[in-house]
C-alpha cells in the first residue's frame, strides 16, 4: 500500500517514544491523525504537520522534553478537532486558531499558553473549548462569559472582576480558579472558595460520587448528583468540597453524554449501595476539600468498573477503562485499571493513600485520562471513574476523647523522663543519647547497626554523607553521619523538635538526631540516591532537560521562601548542588536546613562553600534571607550553565578556575549572556525562560542584599505571576535615596533587620575589616 494514500493514522494507547518524524507531511491525505494519544512521544511536533491541509482529526497529547510553540495552522482549513493537551506548549494562541472556521472541538488544555484570548473573534466559534491549567492572562471576553457553548478557562491568570466571575450562572462555563491571585489571596480564596473561621474547619470528607446522600456503616457519604460535566465547577451545598469537570466523549458514539453511571449490581461487599454509581469524566475530574484542617490524611479512593445494565452481550463483561490519579500534586496511580484491581467488573474495589498532607486547608484529587486503555464500545463512557472518596485522619483511635488525652498525658511525661534521663547520661558518659523514632527506641549503635555499619552510601550531603538505613518495622530512611563538636551537638539538640516538625514539598523530613561523642547522625525520611550533584556531574549524572532543570530551581526557590516565612524564620546559609537531593520525578528536596549556621561556627569560610557565600556572610559573618537569595542565584547559574564550580588555593588567596557569578557577569558585560546555557539540552530550552532565569539569578547576586529580591519573588518571577521588569522596580523604588558609603556599610533584610557599621577594625583571615553588629531589637535566625 502507498503511505501517501493513507486516509486515517490510528496508534493511541500504547508506549511509543521518540520523536514523530518531519516526513509525516508525505501523508497528504491524511484525514484521520491520532497518533500520539496515549503515548510518550517527545515534543515538539514537527512544522511539516503544518502541510497536511486534508486533516480533520488532530489528536496529541502528554508529550515529553522540553516547551514550543504552535506550529503554522494557517493552512489547515479542514479541521474540525483539534485536540493539544499536555503538550508543553508556549507562548500566546496564534490569532489563526481563532479564524479555523471548520473547528468543532479545540482542547489547550494543561499547557503552559500566556497571553489574552481575542475580546472579537469573527469566525464561527468551536463548540468545545478547553483552556484549563495554561497562564492565560488579561480579561476573560465577553464572548466567553456570555457563550452557551461549552468553555473550561479554569486555573488561569485572568484580571477580571471577581464579583462578575462569581456572578455568572452558565452551567457550561468553568470558571474555577481562573483569576491571578493579588499579594494575600490565593486563586481559591479570592472567589470566596475558603473557610474563614476555625472553627469551621472539618477533619474528614465523605462523598457518594454519582449518587445520593447515604449512610455506610455509620458515617454520612454526602450526596453527589450533578449531571453536568464537560466543563462544570460544582460547590457542595455544605461549601466544604467540590469538583471541576472537563471533556466530552469525542472517541465515542457522541450521543452519550453522561457523566454518572449507575448499576445496582454491586457484588460481596456490604456497603454495595455506595458503589453503585459513579462520577466519570471524559478527560479530567478534579475533586477539592476546601475545609480541611492542616494534618495528614488518609485518603481512600473507592472504584467499581460499572457496566450499564442497558448491555446484555457477552461482549460487554470486559472494560478498558486506563487512567490516573494525582492528590496534592503528586502522582499515587498511574495506568490504573480498576477491572484489574477488582478482579472483574460490577466488583468493588477501594485505594488507601496514607499521609496525605493538607496545608492552607485545601485537598485535590486529580483523576485524569491521558488516552489509554479503549474508548469505544464495549466502555462507553472513558475517561476516569469513581464511586466514592472518604478522607479522615491518618492515626485514628477507637477511644473517647477523655481516655485519648490521658494516654497522650502520661506518653509525654514519660518522654520528658526519657529525655531527662538520657541528657544527664549524656554528660556522664559517651554511650549515646536514645531518641524516639518511628519503629522503636533507637541509639547509636542500633542506629548504626540499622545502617549496616555505614556501608550503604547513598551520597555526600552538605556537611557529611549519607547512608540508607531500615528501622525495625520496615521504615526506610536516610542517616548523615556528621563530625562535630559537643557545643554545636548541643545546639543543634534545642532546636531539633522544632526543625523535626516542618514539612514541605521541597525540603527533605528531618525525623530527628542521636548523637555520641563528636559524631552526629542526623535522620531524614528516604531521599533516593540522586543529589543535583550527581544528577548534574556524577559518574551517572542525568540528562536534565530545560523543563526539568527549572523546576528543580522553582523547587529549590519553593523551600527557600517556606524556611524564610515561616514561623521559625530558618536560614539555610549554605544552599548548593550537594544539599539538595532529587526524589523519584526529579522534584528538589532541600536537606541541611537549620544546621548549616552552626555547623559553619569556628570554620574556615573558605573551606568549600566560599562559591555560594554572600560577601557580606564570607566577610562579616552576618546570615540573613539575603544570603539565602545569593547561594540561590549562584546555583541557579550552575544548573543552567552545567558547569561545575571550581577553586583552588594558592599562597596568594584563591585562585578561581570557574566561579559561576564571575562567568556570568563577564557574559553579561560582553553581550554573551545566554552563552551560559548548557548546550547539551539545547533543544528542549525556553529561550524566554532562560533569559528570565538567567536575569533573575543576576538580581540575586546583587553585592548590595537590600537589592536582592526575596525567594517569595523569586518564586513569583519563576511561576509568571510577577513580571521581572515590576520586580526590579520594586527593588529600585525600595532602595532609592539610601546612602551606601561601602558595600554592607547599611543592610536592610525582608525582615526590617538593619546592620549598622562600627569605627573598630578586626582582622579576619589576613584582611582587615569594619566590624558590624545588630541593632538591639534585632533576632537573627537559624
Amino acid at each position: 500500500m502507498d503511505m501517501k494514500e493513507l486516509i486515517k493514522f490510528d496508534v493511541r494507547g500504547n508506549d511509543l517514544n521518540g520523536r514523530i518524524p518531519d516526513s509525516i507531511d508525505q501523508l497528504l491525505n491524511l484525514q484521520y491523525f491520532r497518533v500520539l494519544i496515549g503515548n510518550k512521544f517527545e515534543s515538539p511536533l514537527p512544522a511539516e504537520i503544518s502541510n497536511l491541509t486534508k486533516l480533520e482529526y488532530l489528536l496529541v497529547s502528554d508529550l515529553n522534553g522540553g516547551g514550543f510553540e504552535f506550529p503554522d495552522f494557517s493552512k489547515m482549513n479542514s479541521l474540525k478537532y483539534l485536540t493539544l493537551r499536555k503538550c508543553l506548549l508556549t507562548g500566546p494562541i496564534p490569532d489563526t486558531i481563532w479564524k479555523l472556521n471548520t473547528l468543532y472541538y479545540l482542547d489547550l488544555s494543561f499547557n503552559r499558553l500566556f497571553g489574552e484570548i481575542p475580546k472579537d473573534v469573527s469566525s464561527r466559534l468551536p463548540e468545545y473549548i478547553f483552556l484549563r491549567g495554561n497562564e492565560l492572562n488579561g480579561t476573560i471576553p465577553a464572548w466567553i462569559m456570555n457563550s452557551t457553548r461549552h468553555i473550561d478557562v479554569s486555573e488561569n491568570l485572568f484580571t477580571n472582576n471577581v464579583t462578575e466571575i462569581k456572578n455568572s450562572n452558565s452551567s457550561n462555563l468553568n470558571l474555577f480558579s481562573c483569576l491571578k491571585s493579588d499579594e494575600m489571596a490565593t486563586h481559591w480564596e479570592q472567589v470566596g472558595y475558603s473557610c474563614s473561621k476555625k472553627e469551621h474547619l472539618l477533619d474528614h470528607l465523605y462523598i457518594n460520587c454519582g449518587g445520593e446522600s447515604m449512610p455506610i456503616n455509620g458515617t454520612n457519604y454526602e450526596g453527589d448528583l450533578t449531571s453536568n460535566g464537560s466543563s462544570t465547577f460544582f460547590m457542595s451545598s455544605s461549601s466544604s468540597w467540590g469538583f471541576s469537570s472537563m471533556g466530552t466523549y469525542l472517541l465515542s458514539r457522541p450521543w452519550i453524554d453522561t457523566y454518572i453511571i449507575n448499576n445496582t449490581c454491586i457484588a460481596g461487599v456490604d456497603d454495595g449501595p455506595l458503589y453503585s454509581t459513579a462520577r466519570v469524566s471524559p478527560i479530567s475530574l478534579k475533586y477539592y476539600g476546601f475545609c480541611l484542617r492542616n494534618d495528614k490524611y488518609t485518603v481512600k479512593l473507592h472504584f467499581a468498573e460499572l457496566v450499564s445494565n442497558d448491555y446484555k452481550a457477552p461482549y460487554i463483561k470486559k472494560s478498558g477503562r486506563v487512567f490516573d490519579v494525582d492528590i496534592q500534586g503528586k502522582n499515587v496511580l498511574e495506568n490504573y485499571n480498576i477491572e484489574q484491581k477488582a478482579e472483574g467488573v460490577n466488583k468493588a474495589w477501594t485505594e488507601e493513600i496514607k499521609n496525605v498532607i493538607v496545608n492552607n486547608s485545601k485537598l485535590e484529587i486529580h483523576l485524569y485520562w491521558s488516552g489509554k486503555g479503549s474508548s469505544e464500545v464495549p466502555t462507553d463512557h472513558y475517561g476516569p471513574l469513581i464511586s466514592a472518596i472518604s478522607v479522615y485522619p491518618s492515626i485514628e483511635s477507637g477511644m473517647s476523647p477523655p481516655k485519648m488525652a490521658a494516654i497522650s498525658l502520661s506518653a509525654l511525661l514519660l518522654l520528658i523522663v526519657l529525655i531527662v534521663y538520657f541528657w544527664k547520661m549524656e554528660d556522664k558518659s559517651h554511650e549515646g543519647v536514645v531518641e524516639l523514632y518511628p519503629g522503636g527506641f533507637y541509639n547509636f549503635r542500633k542506629l548504626k547497626a540499622a545502617a549496616k555499619n555505614f556501608k550503604d552510601k547513598l551520597g555526600e550531603g552538605g556537611f557529611g554523607t549519607f547512608y540508607e538505613a531500615t528501622l525495625g518495622n520496615g521504615t526506610v530512611v536516610a542517616v548523615e553521619k556528621v563530625s562535630a563538636t559537643k557545643d554545636i551537638i548541643r545546639a543543634f539538640r534545642e532546636k531539633d523538635s522544632t526543625i523535626s516538625l516542618m514539612e514541605h514539598p521541597n525540603l527533605v523530613k528531618l525525623i530527628g538526631c542521636i548523637a555520641e561523642k563528636n559524631q552526629l547522625l542526623l535522620v531524614y525520611e528516604d531521599i533516593g540516591r540522586n543529589s543535583l550533584q550527581n544528577a548534574l556531574f556524577g559518574s551517572n549524572r542525568s540528562k536534565l532537560d530545560w523543563a526539568t532543570r527549572r523546576n528543580i530551581c522553582l523547587g529549590i526557590a519553593e523551600g527557600l521562601a517556606f524556611l524564610h516565612e515561616c514561623k521559625q524564620k530558618i536560614v539555610h546559609g549554605n544552599i548548593k548542588p550537594t544539599s539538595i537531593f532529587l526524589d523519584e520525578h526529579r522534584n528538589a528536596k532541600i536537606s541541611d536546613f537549620g544546621f548549616s549556621r552552626l555547623h559553619d561556627q569556628g570554620k574556615s569560610r573558605l573551606e568549600g562553600t566560599v562559591v555560594y557565600m554572600a560577601p557580606e556572610y564570607a566577610k562579616y559573618d552576618l546570615l540573613t534571607t539575603k544570603a539565602d537569595a545569593y547561594n540561590f542565584g549562584v546555583l541557579v547559574l550552575i544548573v543552567v550553565s552545567g558547569m561545575k564550580e571550581k577553586i583552588s588555593m594558592s599562597s596568594s588567596g584563591v585562585d578561581t578556575e570557574y566561579l559561576p557569578d564571575v562567568a556570568a557577569r563577564e557574559k553579561h558585560r560582553e553581550g554573551h549572556f545566554m552563552n551560559l546555557v548548557d548546550r547539551s539540552m539545547s533543544n528542549t530550552v525556553d529561550w524566554e525562560q532562560a533569559d528570565t532565569m538567567l536575569e533573575l539569578a543576576m538580581l540575586c547576586l546583587d553585592q548590595y542584599p537590600d537589592q536582592r529580591p526575596t525567594m517569595t519573588q523569586v518564586v513569583k518571577v519563576l511561576k509568571e505571576e510577577l513580571e521581572l521588569k515590576d520586580l526590579k522596580e520594586r527593588l529600585k523604588q525600595l532602595t532609592s535615596g539610601r546612602y551606601r558609603p561601602e558595600p554592607y556599610g547599611e543592610i536592610s533584610t525582608a525582615e526590617d533587620t538593619t546592620w549598622h557599621t562600627k569605627s573598630a577594625t578586626t582582622s579576619r583571615g589576613g584582611v582587615t575589616d569594619t566590624q558590624i553588629s545588630a541593632s538591639p531589637s534585632t533576632s537573627r535566625s537559624v
